[in-house]
């Protein structure tokens, strides 16, 4: 179910220290194509992170994993 992956991506980022100076995370989201929600340096901070993963849509069946 997409929704849990979505809650193991934010417990991931709840466990991180996030900042400019700290680490930095960017979500990459695959399926028949490559879609990139948010680079490394768009967001600062876990909290704008975890809002950006709350509107991350799914994209559907398939993988493109051999790329």
């Amino acid at each position: 179910n997409f929704e849990i992956v979505k809650q193991f991506v934010n417990g991931i980022l709840d466990s991180l220290t996030i900042s400019q100076k700290a680490a930095r995370v960017g979500l990459v989201q695959y399926s028949t194509h490559v879609r990139t929600e948010f680079t490394m340096a768009q967001y600062s901070s876990a909290k704008d992170m975890k809002r950006a993963v709350s509107q991350v849509k799914y994209m559907g069946r398939g993988s493109m994993t051999g790329l």
